[in-house]
């Protein structure tokens, strides 16, 4: 991890724990809502600024009641162009859990099965240990104890369709034999949701949408 990613998610954790802060001591001494929002953005963006931060999203609930949305910063620094509540962040690892949850519906249908190899329903899956491509199954991709090496820097950052990181696959060594050890791997992911559109004969989009 960066130390800019790092300073991201530091800030990402400091500003909930802010929130409770401003959120009690504001309460404590009777200030309405505008202002107790008021009081936390505040907060957070002289936050920002001593962290060298670009821009965060905010959301601020308060008893299921929306309370501001909107963000601190700015999308783009050198135009000065802020963050707004339609502006796009990366949505990071929380695919994973769009697909775990797809998984798990089709397991509940009966459509797949967690411990049945993911060539059953993967035919053109292949990876560069031929024992691990016919018995890896989707527990295994989806707990990370497939042994794969990480190598997040072949589609990190470019312009790389889902099918082209299915591709590298193939190519990927592995760190750990099979069910040895857990070791991350995003592209196993990839492999899970292409095991989904076989399945559903629907695209992993719409598999979540649905």
């Amino acid at each position: 991890m960066t130390p800019h990613m790092m300073r991201c998610k530091f800030v990402s954790y400091f500003l909930i724990t802010m929130a409770l802060f401003v959120a009690e001591s504001t309460a404590a001494i009777g200030m309405d809502g505008e202002s107790r929002v008021n009081e936390f953005l505040k907060v957070a963006e002289e936050l920002r600024v001593r962290l060298r931060v670009p821009g965060a999203g905010v959301g601020i609930v308060v008893d299921n009641q929306i309370q501001y949305i909107g963000g601190i910063g700015y999308r783009d620094v050198e135009r000065r162009r802020p963050v707004t509540e339609d502006t796009l962040f990366a949505i990071g690892s929380n695919t994973k859990a769009f697909t775990g949850l797809l998984v798990t519906k089709l397991v509940s249908e009966n459509k797949l099965t967690w411990d049945q190899p993911v060539a059953t329903y993967v035919p053109d899956l292949a990876l560069s240990d031929p024992y691990v491509a016919e018995h890896v199954n989707l527990a295994d991709a989806c707990s990370h104890m497939t042994g794969l090496a990480r190598r997040d820097g072949l589609w990190k950052g470019k312009s790389i369709t889902r099918r082209e990181v299915f591709d590298q696959v193939k190519s990927i060594p592995f760190e750990f034999s099979l069910r040895q050890s857990f070791h991350y791997n995003n592209h196993m992911y990839v492999v899970v949701g292409r095991a989904i559109e076989c399945t559903s004969n629907m695209s992993w989009e719409n598999c979540v949408r649905n």
